[in-house]
Parts: structure tokens; C-alpha cells; sequence
């Protein structure tokens, strides 16, 4: 409603406490939004099951905000939580399915289960989108514990090679 939306706006511009007054008074009229910013809000402050809570009160009251899925994943990633991290990722990819970063969160995700194939796939599609070198480097750390240590030492030099021309 116009009415949440206002609080919410008021919040944009308000520091901490104010900002928390006006995100709580949206949220009393169910504003999916305000849910989703004080999700984010407690997301910037490291208090993850804080902002896991809002981003799941989001969903309950609009399932189709994709970023909620992804900001769900990354908590529950942070809090070692891995298989609920794997379901929001998978809900998210539903929506967008070509975001490198979900991919590395992805990949991420995967490894402390020993899901080395599945994070190796998932890092080929960040890789795919955008050849950084975060990911090009864990898909290094993934090929030598595969013992595939032709590969990771080919993408390790790359690496250096890249660095050493760009200073």
C-alpha cells in the first residue's frame, strides 16, 4: 500500500534506530519490502538469523522476490546451514539463472559438503558469465583436490600471469 511504502521511503532516510522505527511500522501492515529491508539491514550488520527471519517473512507474503531467495542462501551459507542454503539457491535460479555470483555462492555452498563435481559445475557457470578471479582461483583449489593438478596449475599461472600484466 501507498501507506507502507511511505514508511519504508522515510527509512531510506532516516540512521539506525529511526530507520528500524519506520521499517517496523510497515512491517505491522505486512509490506513484503519492508520484511525484505530490514532483512537486508540486519544482513549489513552480520546478524544473519536476524535477517534470515525477514527474508523468510518476505517470501511467506510474496514468494517471488528472487534477491530474498538469494539473501536467504547467503545466511544460511554464513551460518553453516548448507542444505537450507542449497534450497533458496535452487528457488533463486528459478527466477534468474544466470548471476555468476549465485553460481560461486553455489559452488561455495557445495564444497563443505564434499560436493566437488556439483561445485565444479557450478563454478564453470560463474566462470562462463564472468571470469573473475575469485572464481577461477576456487576452481583451481577444486581441480587439485580432484587431483586434476595439470589443470590447477595451468589456472594458477594464468592467475599470476593476469596479475603480473596488470601491474
Amino acid at each position: 500500500s501507498t501507506f507502507s511504502k511511505s514508511f519504508i521511503a522515510l527509512a531510506d532516510m532516516k540512521n539506525d534506530n529511526e530507520k528500524i522505527k519506520y521499517l517496523y511500522s510497515a512491517l505491522s501492515l505486512q509490506d513484503p519490502e519492508a520484511f525484505y529491508r530490514l532483512g537486508d539491514y540486519y544482513f549489513a550488520k552480520g546478524d544473519y538469523v536476524q535477517a534470515l527471519k525477514n527474508f523468510s517473512e518476505a517470501l511467506l507474503i510474496e514468494p517471488n522476490i528472487a534477491d530474498a531467495y538469494l539473501k536467504a542462501a547467503q545466511c544460511c551459507y554464513y551460518m553453516g546451514e548448507y542444505d537450507v542454503a542449497a534450497i533458496n539457491l535452487k528457488c533463486y535460479f528459478t527466477y534468474i539463472s544466470k548471476n555468476d555470483y549465485a553460481h560461486y555462492l553455489a559452488a561455495k555452498n557445495y564444497m563443505p559438503l564434499d560436493y566437488n563435481l556439483l561445485a565444479m559445475q557450478e563454478l564453470k557457470k560463474a566462470i562462463a558469465i564472468n571470469r573473475k578471479e575469485d572464481y577461477l582461483f576456487e576452481f583451481a583449489k577444486l581441480c587439485y583436490l580432484e587431483q586434476n593438478y595439470d589443470v590447477a596449475i595451468l589456472i594458477l599461472k594464468n592467475l599470476i600471469n593476469e596479475k603480473y600484466k596488470a601491474a
